[in-house]
Order: C-alpha cells, then sequence, then structure tokens
C-alpha cells in the first residue's frame, strides 16, 4: 500500500480473488502502467496488503498478447506475434 501512495496511483475499488490453491481474499485496485518485453500498457493491478508476490492475470496475458502453456514442470509463455 505504501508504494501505491509513494507511486501516485489512482485508486479504482477493491477487488475478491481465488487462487489455485482455492484462498481467497480481497484487495486493492489502482491503475498502473506495467511493462513487458518492451512495451507498456495501462491496466488494473491488484494491491494485496503484505505480499511481495506479482501474480499474472488473464488481463494481463491479453493486453501484451501472450499465450501461457503448461506441462508438468514447464511454464512458457508464447508471445502471438512470433511467426
Amino acid at each position: 500500500m505504501q508504494h501505491a501512495f509513494s507511486l501516485k496511483l489512482p485508486l479504482e475499488g477493491t477487488s475478491s480473488y481465488v487462487l489455485a490453491d482455492g484462498t481467497r481474499g480481497t484487495s486493492l485496485t489502482a491503475l498502473a502502467h506495467t511493462t513487458f518485453g518492451g512495451t507498456t500498457v495501462l491496466g488494473v493491478v491488484s494491491l494485496t496488503p503484505g505480499s511481495l508476490d506479482v501474480l499474472v492475470g488473464m488481463d494481463f496475458l491479453r493486453r501484451f498478447k501472450l499465450g501461457l502453456i503448461m506441462t508438468k514442470g514447464t511454464i512458457v509463455l508464447s508471445d502471438e506475434n512470433l511467426e
């Protein structure tokens, strides 16, 4: 939270979530610019108190035109723009 205020991120509201392990929670949301692979987009980020983890959701993948391939022991991000 302190980082959100120091970065002057505009707060949007709250969001409920369920993680893959079934854990439920609520977090504040804010608008932020996110950069990945040299591309920057504006989107909503979740601010979870006490967490330093970065969780990537479906909206992130869509905005950056990425695909996610998961197999046993391997996770691959696939760029839709590569042929």
